[in-house]
């Protein structure tokens, strides 16, 4: 949450990108389909399954931030306002990679 509420703060311009940087498997391919679509909050889908990254209206950013807190960004606000949300499927894989496990078994399946 903190992270998220830092990274709007200082954002600039009318949206703003929310993508993690544990998940490599994510491609600047998603970001440009979230970026296509003009709503308040864009968020790619992977098999139905939302994840990062996700575009948020610079008029949301305060409300955003505000609901993020812990380890839970703006998951909480995209629940609690669905009106507001709108899902692209993307492709790729959004995989978090959280441990040194996850990174050697993400790392066996894409490097060669």
């Amino acid at each position: 949450g903190s992270s998220l509420r830092l990274g709007l703060e200082a954002a600039e311009g009318e949206r703003a990108v929310v993508l993690l940087v544990d998940t490599p498997g994510v491609t600047s391919a998603s970001v440009r389909a979230v970026l296509a679509i003009d709503a308040p909050i864009v968020a790619a889908t992977y098999e139905g399954d939302r994840r990062h990254p996700v575009a948020i209206r610079r008029e949301l950013w305060s409300d955003v931030a505000a609901a993020a807190g812990g380890d839970r960004g703006a998951g909480p606000y995209l629940r609690a306002h669905p009106d507001l949300v709108v899902d692209i499927e993307c492709a790729g894989e959004p995989d978090d990679i959280d441990t040194p496990d996850d990174l050697a078994r993400w790392s066996e399946s894409h490097v060669g």
